[in-house]
């Protein structure tokens, strides 16, 4: 289960680079989420 999820963030994390640039990612609701599901 934690691959799938990782690779989830791991697209979501590519969009928001896209958007903003690595020096200025923020974690979106959906990367929390995501998180907060990995770790329970």
């Amino acid at each position: 289960m934690n691959t799938f999820v990782n690779k989830k963030i791991g697209h979501y994390q590519g969009i928001e680079m896209n958007k903003y640039g690595s020096d200025k990612l923020k974690n979106t609701k959906m990367i929390d989420s995501l998180r907060r599901y990995r770790n329970n």
